[in-house]
């Protein structure tokens, strides 16, 4: 599966915007072919790689109740579909812990691509946690996490997906 990524990290909103927008940045069509549909291995070992050096906190994760981290608010998160790299948001509106394994959270949320709204279900599981060593870069007490999910659209609607 896919993995997505959660940088628990305070910017301004100008280099938090560069980080969680791909098309702010315009390195998508650089560094990526365009014809691969997934890049969860490659990114998942370069942040495994930035991760060197830095407090594996994965077995202690499960202590904690990731749910308030999840939910969007005010913000969606963005990301591309294709080799025309459209625009899909993803706005996660609630976030349960399952109780039966820990390390997994229940989503509710929509989709939007162009003026297509969906609403989606699914899960994140947290696979691996990593806590910053301080550094005037990186603020106190941040991280990394790196999970798996699978967020799945209405498919009785037409234009709908499974995300993973």
């Amino acid at each position: 599966m896919s993995k997505i990524i959660l940088l628990l990290i305070c910017f301004s909103t100008s280099q938090l915007l560069s980080q969680v927008d791909p098309f702010i940045n315009g390195l998508l069509g650089k560094y990526y072919d365009p014809e691969k549909v997934s890049f969860s291995e490659e990114f998942q070992r370069y942040l495994l790689s930035a991760a060197k050096g830095n407090k594996d906190i994965s077995p202690n994760i499960q202590a904690y109740d990731l749910s308030p981290i999840w939910p969007s608010g005010i913000y969606c998160r963005n990301g591309v579909l294709g080799s025309t790299y459209k625009r899909i948001q993803v706005y996660i509106s609630s976030a349960k812990r399952n109780v039966a394994h820990l390390d997994e959270y229940i989503i509710h949320g929509k989709t939007k691509v162009g003026k297509i709204i969906r609403n989606f279900s699914g899960r994140i599981q947290v696979l691996r946690a990593f806590e910053w060593k301080d550094t005037l870069d990186v603020p106190p007490n941040s991280g990394t996490l790196i999970a798996e999910y699978l967020f799945k659209e209405d498919s009785s609607l037409s234009y709908t997906a499974i995300f993973r």
